[in-house]
């Protein structure tokens, strides 16, 4: 009976000390890839206050931009991309957009009206 035991106990030791390992390897790894996706700023501005920080991107490259104000002021950050390339190309893009809803709008009510106009015409059977 007490070879049992400590054959019962052993294998639960094994398994025991094995899924701890696994587990802190798991919880180390998962650290590791957050730290190596995250990367970012964190700095206290006083009012009135103006500090510029820059990004060197490659061409096409994508890059966004989130900010929290945690307390003091109105909450309110004002933030500037003083790239005139990015916006020139962004509002072409809008003014196409533009453009293509208006027309598509312009089409969609003519053709409304078209359609009511012949709902309600008069037809005379003779």
């Amino acid at each position: 009976s007490s070879g049992i035991n400590d054959r019962v106990r052993g294998v639960l030791n094994y398994y025991t000390n094995y899924y701890y390992k696994s587990n802190l390897r798991m919880k180390g790894l998962l650290l590791l890839l957050c730290l190596s996706v995250c990367n970012g700023y964190m700095l206290y501005l006083d009012a009135q206050a103006e500090e510029c920080f820059y990004e060197d991107l490659l061409p096409n490259q994508k890059a966004g931009l989130s900010f929290e104000v945690a307390e003091g002021g109105f909450l309110d950050v004002d933030v500037t991309l003083p790239t005139l390339k990015f916006n020139k190309n962004t509002n072409r893009r809008v003014v196409i957009w533009a453009f293509f809803e208006f027309s598509l709008l312009l089409c969609m009510t003519l053709g409304q009206i078209y359609y009511i106009k012949r709902f309600f015409e008069v037809r005379r059977v003779i």
